[in-house]
């Protein structure tokens, strides 16, 4: 059971780190479908130097060019040779996938699937997902190039999947995306019109500038407008493994080391 040490190197660092605020404006979204368990496992050993962790940037670390991060569907487990116990153990809801909850979470009308881009015509392919996250084009492009150079190992058991709408409705292999410009510079506005990244929540042993702890934590009795007046939130309220804030390990999949 983990308490107050949070290793920060087993945690991806798109759990911690809100890369937009760190000088990574560009990225590139990309799925995987594997055919073969030993050919997946072997695709994923390969990109590990090239994971990004939750290990703190301090200003004088230079920091990568692009981020990679990656996460699974539970088909993508179930294809990558979990134990059926660990896979019955996910929430219902994490093994129905998105789309076939899309009345439930009230995908209808033009937010339908059937309005989606092809590559989610059959959702059951998408075993991963990867994130690349840039400082700018060349270094996206050239993280991209490594990870196209690790697939190719893997010729026919390891797929990137196809079906996403590019700027002229193309059928691309990766979806991109950008921050917002506004007048050529970038903005903290998102694609819907709203001010992003105003807070992020801030828990205990993310390392995050303490700055964003006002707004970010939980509050106090004392002064809300200083940090005196916030408290990080628990650990186990973002990351399986850690204390929640009842003070409880929150409900996980077996067995306990699945999440530790």
């Amino acid at each position: 059971m983990k308490t107050s040490f949070t290793d920060l190197d087993d945690i991806q660092g798109n759990i911690v780190k809100a890369y937009g605020r760190f000088g990574y404006p560009t990225a590139r979204y990309i799925f995987f479908q594997f055919h073969d368990m030993d050919a997946g496992r072997g695709f994923i050993r390969s990109l590990l130097p090239l994971i990004t962790t939750s290990r703190r940037w301090f200003d004088n670390t230079p920091r990568p060019p692009a981020t990679t991060n990656i996460a699974f569907s539970y088909q993508g487990l179930k294809h990558l040779g979990l134990p059926t116990m660990t896979l019955h153990s996910f929430p219902e809801e994490f093994s129905m996938g998105m789309k076939a909850r899309g009345e439930i979470l009230g995908d209808d009308g033009p937010s339908s699937p059937k309005h989606w881009d092809a590559v989610w015509e059959n959702d059951k392919r998408i075993h991963m997902f990867m994130s690349i996250n840039a400082r700018d084009d060349k270094a996206l492009e050239e993280r991209y190039n490594k990870v196209q150079e690790l697939l190719s190992i893997y010729p026919d058991q390891v797929e990137q999947l196809r079906g996403h709408r590019g700027t002229l409705g193309a059928d691309m292999p990766y979806q991109e995306a950008a921050a917002v410009k506004i007048d050529g510079a970038i903005s903290a506005q998102e694609h819907f019109g709203y001010r992003d990244g105003i807070s992020d929540p801030y828990f205990k042993g993310s390392g995050s500038n303490p700055i964003h702890l006002i707004g970010g934590g939980k509050p106090t009795r004392r002064d809300p407008a200083t940090a005196a007046g916030w408290e990080p939130l628990e650990t186990g309220e973002f990351i399986l493994g850690y204390r929640d804030e009842s003070h409880e390990l929150p409900i996980a999949p077996v067995p306990r080391l699945f999440v530790l």
